[in-house]
Formats: structure tokens, C-alpha cells, sequence
């Protein structure tokens, strides 16, 4: 007997979703009077981001398993907010 008690959460539909809202709100909060602008650009970020990786993520799957290529993916793309949070502390970006 399995537990289904999560499956709205596991839906890779609402998950995203909950990312572009979260990632929207944040940039909004950030640029004040562009908060259009800054919801607009990161929806379409987010839009591009997933199609330029899903070929790649697809192929390591297949190829290391999908833990393998969910950790090496997930530590690019901390690695990657924790470079631009440290340009936007040292007033670069």
C-alpha cells in the first residue's frame, strides 16, 4: 500500500509554478518601480532556462541515474544564485 497523501506537491506542474511565483515575487520586491518588468523577465527566464536544460538533464538521467544528475544540476544552479548574490553585494550587478 502506497501513500498519496502528497501528489498535488509532486506534480511537476505545480511545482513549477510555485518556482516562477516565488522567483517573480522576489524580483519584484528587488527592483521596486520596474516590478512588471522584473516578473516579466523572470517568467521568461525561467521559460528558457527549462528548455535549454532539459536536454541535458534528460541525457545525464539516462546516462548516471537520475540522483546523480539532480545533485550535480541542483549544485550548478546554487552555486550559480550564490555568485550573483555575491556581484549584487559588492554592488557589481
Amino acid at each position: 500500500m502506497t501513500n498519496n497523501s502528497n501528489k498535488t506537491l509532486a506534480n511537476p506542474w505545480i511545482q513549477l509554478l510555485l518556482g516562477v511565483i516565488c522567483m517573480a515575487a522576489v524580483a519584484s520586491m528587488q527592483y521596486g518601480g520596474r516590478r512588471r518588468l522584473a516578473a516579466g523577465l523572470t517568467a521568461a527566464g525561467s521559460g528558457v532556462g527549462a528548455a535549454f536544460t532539459n536536454a541535458p538533464v534528460a541525457h545525464m538521467i539516462h546516462v548516471h541515474g537520475h540522483q546523480h544528475a539532480f545533485l550535480l544540476f541542483g549544485l550548478l544552479l546554487g552555486l550559480s544564485a550564490a555568485q550573483i548574490a555575491a556581484l549584487k553585494a559588492a554592488s557589481v550587478i
